[in-house]
């Protein structure tokens, strides 16, 4: 297991670095007004996803292992086009996402949608690897035709990065669509009703769904209360920094992926809880390094990389630095939690967030500015995971300080041995 963790954090760590690239492409050649107009669009892209995931998020690797795989596909896809074409004018008409772009939003958010079924299924199914081809294939791609519409063709506008999303989403979902037929037919010992699994989809997908929409306001409330407060170049600031103190997630992301597929194929109690408790660990001793180094680069630098917009970062990334250390935990709890069908502990730890974040945020920012939804973002991840710990402890009767690192346990924590199926 924890070679395939290893391999998750080298193809998510290239994704990064492409990102990282995107960054400093649309950063040094749109602006900060710019990014600000990217940071919109794409979240409106996630906004679309995850109402697309109540059918094609995690409740798919929840049920791929005991289910026919063709009927998953087709009941998420069905779902998948329905949301793509209602959602957008429903964004559009509260004014949260601009009219101009609105048929973009419709295709992309199709497009992205299949490639993310695909993936879940891929995870259920313990294929890994494919899933890290699909993801790297994505970031390759959307870096290369950016690099080539904006640097190379100097078309300098978010049309660019549009177009930049459509052809690199339609190589992926080629590439996904090969990864799924290619891998070995498996027969479904469980009886299919589709009956049966539409009411698994609408239940526990949309208890997953409500936790991730829940999750989404704590990740990006702020974003359009700077925008509406301040302004799209001060939320292309905010975006830049957000974006870089997020690559450190990566490893969190890795481990909680390589978690949550092995964890539903587990039927052990105890071996789930310590898989949960030793991945906690792991995720906290390489995250922490991880924000360090960030912390320690000179503002100059960031200056340099992104252009005489983007300055003074230092404040920001302290102000959201906590919060992202806290989370590399936070997520390993949450996708426990999701593997063992109790959502509602997710999806109350998240409304606790929001709370924090929104009041928080609110009051902040007309004194203090864009570091308002640093502060604000940091506590609201706080808040969610003091509460995780504190359910996930009181569930299995466990000590307070059991996530506290020895010496001598930094050395057995990477021996993954007892949990290879």
């Amino acid at each position: 297991m924890f070679r395939k963790i290893v391999e998750t954090i080298l193809s998510k760590g290239f994704t990064a670095l492409c990102n990282l690239f995107t960054l400093l492409i649309t950063a040094k050649y749109l602006g900060a007004h710019g990014r600000g107009e990217m940071a919109i669009f794409v979240l409106g892209v996630s906004i679309v996803g995850i109402i697309q995931n109540i059918f094609s998020g995690s409740i798919l690797t929840y049920l791929t292992p005991n289910y026919p795989i063709r009927n998953l596909i087709v009941l998420s896809s069905m779902w998948n086009i329905l949301i793509s074409c209602t959602t957008p004018f429903i964004l559009v008409y509260f004014d949260l996402f601009p009219a101009i772009y609105i048929y973009d939003l419709v295709n992309l958010s199709l497009i992205l949608g299949s490639i993310t079924l695909l993936q879940n299924i891929l995870l259920g199914l313990e294929a890994i690897n494919k899933q890290n081809i699909i993801e790297v294939t994505k970031a390759f791609t959307s870096t290369l035709f950016l690099l080539v519409f904006i640097v190379i063709f100097r078309f300098y506008s978010i049309q660019s990065v549009i177009d930049a999303l459509y052809w690199s989403y339609a190589i992926t979902l080629g590439v996904a669509v090969i990864c799924i037929a290619l891998h070995p037919r498996r027969t479904s010992n469980t009886l299919f009703s589709t009956r049966k699994l539409v009411h698994y989809f609408f239940s526990f997908g949309t208890q997953m769904q409500l936790n991730n929409i829940s999750q989404m306001i704590n990740y990006r409330f702020c974003y359009y209360l700077i925008e509406k407060k301040i302004g799209l170049s001060a939320l292309g600031i905010f975006s830049v920094t957000t974006s870089l103190i997020e690559v450190v997630w990566i490893i969190c992301k890795s481990i909680s992926a390589i978690h949550y597929s092995k964890s539903v194929n587990l039927n052990n109690t105890n071996q789930r809880v310590r898989l949960t408790q030793q991945l906690s660990k792991m995720s906290l001793l390489l995250t922490f390094p991880a924000i360090l180094v960030l912390l320690i680069i000179p503002n100059d630098v960031f200056s340099w990389l992104f252009g005489k917009d983007f300055t003074n970062f230092k404040p920001l990334f302290i102000s959201l630095a906590p919060g992202a250390l806290l989370l590399a935990v936070f997520t390993l709890f949450n996708h426990h939690f999701s593997g063992i069908g109790k959502n509602m502990i997710n999806l109350k730890a998240s409304i606790v967030g929001n709370i924090i974040t929104i009041c928080v945020g609110i009051a902040a920012i007309d004194s203090i500015g864009m570091l308002a939804g640093g502060i604000a973002t940091s506590l609201g991840y706080s808040g969610m995971f003091i509460y995780l710990l504190i359910q996930f402890n009181r569930m299995y009767q466990l000590p307070l300080n059991w996530l506290r690192i020895s010496g001598r346990e930094v050395k057995t924590i990477f021996d993954l041995k007892e949990f290879q199926l």
